[in-house]
């Protein structure tokens, strides 16, 4: 979500670093995490629908990707189609 739209805001690093602090991961999970932010990923639908199989867990992860989305005031349509897909997976 942070690279969807071309521009990686500080809000929008900000939020992805508040996220990784409430997830309490391994310090080699951070280094993934932040390598995200430098390499786009790809991700189909399947992909999201099996990782996340807890309850609320799309749910949450649908509230996070708007907060990020929204941090620049500015909603990128491939920001809004990311959110899209990422609703339909979680529906």
């Amino acid at each position: 979500m942070i690279q969807a739209d071309g521009n990686i805001s500080v809000d929008e690093t900000g939020i992805f670093g508040m996220l990784l602090h409430h997830l309490d991961l391994e310090p080699e999970d951070i280094t993934t995490a932040g390598r995200w932010l430098k390499e786009p990923q790809d991700v189909s639908e399947e992909q999201l629908s099996q990782a996340f199989q807890e309850p609320g867990a799309k749910e949450m992860l649908t509230a996070v990707f708007s907060k990020i989305a929204e941090a620049d005031d500015e909603l990128d349509p491939k920001e809004k189609e990311l959110l899209e897909r990422l609703s339909r997976t979680a529906g």
